[in-house]
């Protein structure tokens, strides 16, 4: 007994051990795939699981070798610790075990490496190595790579345990790996996704630049084009009387200015291919900078602008491509000027840069402005191609002009950088080379420029000079019977040429932008507006849509000038409510021909309905609007109808408009001033009561707000034709 009983002790203590084992095994596998789910790396997951493994099987050294699939390097030793043997990073035993592994795809325990004879080592090894232990990594029957342990820490070999636990980690290890595969692989789409995103909306975003970009191109050829075709024609037909010399000059400048605008497409098109060329020649940049400041000053001078020249003489020589730099100062210049207040000021300083000489060594110029300033955010933009710091002032310019002034002083070896912020202006550096040394000798110009001359900027910007946003009134106003023409363009030359072409039948307004425009409608309730779209601040779209919306415009005809011809825009622009679209350059007979049907169509709807006996908003207004302001004054009249005081003010007062805005109203939708629509409408109520024999003439008239009714029998027949007694003979007669 008692021998069994001793040997059911034992068996049960290798039982205990067993389980004892197998729950440190389990612990150990859950401390690993624990450990694992926090790597951020494929580095990391392997790290762990070889420092798992050396403690789990008290080993000195361990590798972790993972098949690359390349000829060169068929296997990749991701992750080896080695904490007290002397062995190098490589090794020669090492190789050929790990060889023999992969081939077999099973596992290697060798006891003894010094008394193994299937492989080859060298004394060294048969000393530090000793006991080894190899295993395969396969994963779903897929072969990946092997483990390796070298030498117990405690001087024992490995054992048939420690060879199943190092398999039962080589499958953990190989279930780890493939995971970690499939995270940095999702990880990397989604990385690729992401770019890919980014790189869809950069792209997006740039044809939504270029569109824009090349819209505005549009708009600028456009104009100029309008300015040349239209007084030509005109020319040519013989239709104007009068000193047509300002019409030449007026051709002459667009046709410049379109050449300068075409010039600056070139050159941007040069400076992407990488063709554009210096050709740099000796002169003085003073006697330029000066020339440009004189050609700009009718500009400035129209918009009250102090427009200073800042240099310490009157002479700096430097070695330029003058050509370039009269670009460069002319687009500063200009921008400067457009986006500078009137009263504001505009400073050019040319100065050589701390380490001139003479001729200097480089030259520095300065462009500074009083305007609205540059939001910080949209300072690092402002030098992108096709980008513009602000969508509605862009429409004011082609949007060439700071992507090719840096391009040109890149090209000329310079820099240039901005410094601006909201409310306090905004400085323009550009710093250029300017000694001979600087440029190679295919930079180097056969021939010198001449000095003080600038390109054609007195025309562009006489084109571009400020006139008064309002006019049509004064000694020269025509006859007061004609129509009243609104014009709203932000171009000053197009501008003209509409007034001057209008002006003999026409009374004009003018308006530089669309704010302007809408407050002088709002004022003078003119017959017609002619605008452009494509304006700074409110846009042509924007006005249309904010007359046709108001008790006060909604009857004015809206005709729209654009420069784009699509189909879509123009379809855009008569669901806002205009009622006709002519696109730049337009033909001037067709525009005068659409201006005149549109104020005929409105004036014989007027006369149709003056002397209308029965008023009904629906015939007569042309929008809901006009209906909607039609019913309430006749309500409002209805309500006040035996009032006699009640009165034309009060009529305005209830409508929410002035005496004046009332009068206008009326008088473009039915022809009748307020007082006569008041009376109209009580003389028709007296129509109907007497036609139903409700009361006698005196009371009915008494009834309709009329204080005489012998008043009421001279009004009455007026309108009617007949005097109220007939109407009540006739009445009484078929009544039975």
């Amino acid at each position: 007994m008692d021998e069994d009983s001793g040997t059911n002790d034992r068996r049960e203590g290798r039982q205990l051990q067993r389980l004892t084992a197998v729950v440190a095994e389990l612990k150990l596998l859950n401390d690993i795939a624990l450990a694992a789910s926090g790597a951020l790396s494929m580095d990391a997951v392997l790290e762990m699981i070889i420092e798992k493994s050396l403690k789990a099987l008290n080993a000195e050294q361990g590798s972790l070798l993972l098949v690359t699939g390349e000829s060169k390097a068929p296997l990749k030793t991701y992750i080896r610790q080695d904490n007290r043997s002397k062995l190098h990073g490589s090794y020669h035993a090492g190789t050929h075990i790990t060889g023999y592994v992969l081939h077999h795809r099973k596992p290697l325990l060798i006891h003894d490496l010094s008394a193994d004879g299937r492989f080859d080592t060298v004394p060294q090894e048969w000393t530090d190595i000793k006991s080894v232990l190899c295993v395969p990594i396969i994963t779903q029957t897929q072969l990946i790579g092997v483990m390796m342990m070298i030498n117990k820490k405690d001087g024992i070999p490995f054992t048939d345990d420690d060879q199943r636990l190092l398999m039962i980690l080589a499958t953990q290890a190989g279930q780890l790996i493939a995971n970690a595969r499939l995270v940095e692989e999702s990880t990397r789409k989604q990385e690729e996704l992401a770019t890919a995103r980014i790189e869809a909306e950069k792209w997006r975003e740039l044809d939504q630049l270029k569109s824009r970009f090349f819209a505005d191109i549009s708009h600028e050829l456009r104009t100029p084009l309008t300015l040349i075709l239209g007084p030509t024609e005109q020319l040519i037909a013989g239709s104007l009387q009068r000193d047509v010399t300002s019409d030449y000059h007026l051709i002459r400048r667009n046709a410049r200015r379109l050449l300068r605008l075409i010039n600056e497409l070139l050159d941007l098109a040069r400076l992407e291919a990488g063709s554009l060329k210096l050709h740099v020649s000796p002169g003085n940049i003073v006697s330029l900078a000066a020339s440009i400041i004189e050609s700009f000053q009718p500009l400035a001078d129209g918009h009250q602008i102090a427009l200073r020249l800042t240099s310490a003489s009157d002479r700096l020589d430097a070695w330029l491509d003058y050509e370039k730099v009269e670009t460069i100062l002319y687009n500063l210049l200009s921008n400067a000027l457009k986006f500078t207040p009137d009263n504001g000021t505009v400073t050019l300083v040319v100065e050589p840069t701390p380490a001139a000489g003479v001729p200097a060594k480089g030259v520095r110029i300065t462009v500074a402005d009083s305007g609205r300033g540059i939001p910080p955010e949209k300072l690092r933009r402002l030098f992108e191609r096709y980008y513009q710091a602000e969508e509605r002032d862009h429409l004011s310019g082609s949007g060439l002009g700071l992507a090719l002034t840096k391009g040109l002083v890149e090209t000329h070896h310079g820099s240039i950088s901005v410094e601006s912020s909201p409310g306090q202006g905004t400085l323009f550096t550009v710093e250029l080379p300017a000694d001979r040394t600087s440029f190679s000798p295919e930079e180097i110009a056969t021939y010198e420029v001449a000095e003080g001359v600038a390109r054609e900027g007195a025309d562009v910007a006489e084109d571009s000079r400020k006139e008064p946003a309002r006019a049509g009134s004064g000694p020269e106003e025509p006859d007061a019977g004609l129509p009243l023409v609104l014009l709203v363009e932000d171009d000053a030359a197009l501008r003209r040429h509409l007034r001057d072409g209008l002006k003999g039948e026409f009374r004009i307004y003018e308006a530089s932008d669309g704010d302007v425009g809408l407050s002088i409608a709002r004022d003078v309730i003119p017959d017609i507006v002619i605008s452009d779209i494509a304006m700074p601040g409110m846009t042509g779209i924007e006005l249309c849509v904010k007359l046709k919306n108001d008790e006060r415009t909604s009857h004015i005809p809206v005709l729209l000038l654009t420069a784009d011809a699509a189909h879509d825009k123009k379809i855009q622009g008569l669901r806002t409510g205009a009622d006709d679209y002519v696109t730049k350059p337009f033909d001037w007979q067709e525009l005068t021909t659409r201006v005149r049907n549109l104020i005929d169509s409105r004036r014989r709807l007027r006369e149709r309905f003056s002397n209308a006996t029965g008023l009904k908003p629906s015939e007569i207004a042309t929008s809901s609007m006009d209906e909607i302001f039609l019913e309430r004054v006749m309500q409002t009249v209805e309500r006040a109808m035996g009032d006699e005081n009640f009165s034309v003010e009060e009529l305005a007062r209830d409508i929410g408009m002035s005496y004046s805005q009332l009068h206008r109203k009326l008088t473009a939708l039915v022809n009748q001033s307020p007082n006569h629509f008041i009376r109209s409408m009580r003389l028709q109520r007296a129509k109907d009561l007497l036609e139903r024999n409700a009361a006698t003439v005196s009371e009915i008239a008494y009834t309709v707000g009329f204080a005489s009714p012998a008043y009421f029998t001279k009004c009455f027949h007026q309108q009617f034709g007949i005097v109220p007694s007939g109407v009540k003979k006739k009445a009484d007669s078929q009544d039975p």
